[in-house]
């Protein structure tokens, strides 16, 4: 903090003539209009001299001055067609580290998201991009999301998701119980074996998802995934889990599927009336 301090006081107004003036007489001797002439063209040649390097010293520092680079941007494009500006609640970059998820919130502007590039540099681990639907799409709720690379050098524009079977894009049911606030968010697709659960406290000690696919009533594969005693809960209370489904997408990827089923259930431990359930079913186009 800086302060400002008063030094010594303000001078008085001379009210009468100095004294080292009042002895002393001024004389004027006339001076020829040739010296005269001389003075003044050698004062303005000085004058103008004077200039010139003042502005020569003023280019000269300006190239020295390097360009102020643009800042670059990542952003993302929606889809008027599909999943439009209005169609999104929000758009994250995330990335993972030894068990932790880092998020990072895309701004929203006009038609578009977009963040920094430089406020990226520092983030570890690879980063994946989600949007968050707030439209119904085949009677449900989705969150598209897709691998993210940053470019070297400027900005880079990603074109938002043109359908549920857009390949550019993992469509991922999102479920959630509004008495209790869990969530739950699923990869559909048997080659995007993400999922996580949100919103858990220490009281659901029983959690099992299932993710089983179908080709009319021919069960394909699935699995069932189990977390007891809270033993899987990340601080924060959530779960993202990318390991324990990959095997589904050689097992069934490339099965002639039609029908998915997802179910989340969550136990207190209490066998009676201590649970709750999130279920998807859903008929693939």
């Amino acid at each position: 903090m800086f302060a400002l301090s008063k030094i010594g006081n303000t001078p008085r107004r001379f009210d009468h003539t100095p004294p080292h003036l009042t002895h002393h007489t001024f004389i004027s001797h006339p001076v020829s209009s040739h010296l005269t002439q001389f003075i003044m063209l050698h004062t303005r040649t000085t004058h103008l001299l004077f200039y010139c390097l003042v502005l020569a010293a003023a280019c000269i520092g300006c190239r020295k001055k390097p360009p102020v680079p643009m800042a670059g941007q990542l952003t993302v494009q929606p889809a008027a067609t599909f999943l439009a500006l209005a169609d999104i609640d929000s758009a994250h970059l995330t990335s993972q580290q030894a068990g932790t998820t880092h998020v990072m919130r895309l701004q929203r502007q006009s038609n578009q998201f977009s963040i920094s590039t430089e406020a990226l540099k520092q983030v570890p681990g690879p980063l994946e991009l989600r949007l968050y639907g707030n439209k119904r799409i085949n009677g449900h709720f989705f969150v598209f999301a897709r691998p993210v690379v940053l470019p070297a050098a400027g900005s880079s524009t990603i074109a938002g998701p043109t359908a549920l079977t857009d390949a550019n894009w993992w469509p991922r049911c999102y479920l959630r119980d509004f008495g209790v606030q869990l969530v739950a968010v699923v990869g559909i697709r048997p080659q995007d074996p993400f999922f996580g659960l949100y919103n858990l406290s220490d009281q659901w000690r029983e959690i099992d998802l299932s993710r089983y696919y179908y080709r009319g009533l021919s069960d394909l594969g699935g699995g069932t995934w189990r977390c007891r005693n809270g033993a899987c809960i990340a601080p924060g209370g959530y779960i993202e889990n990318r390991d324990f489904f990959r095997p589904l997408g050689d097992a069934v990827g490339k099965a002639p599927y039609n029908h998915v089923e997802i179910a989340a259930v969550f136990g207190t431990g209490n066998y009676r009336d201590g649970w709750r359930s999130l279920q998807f079913n859903f008929d693939f186009p």
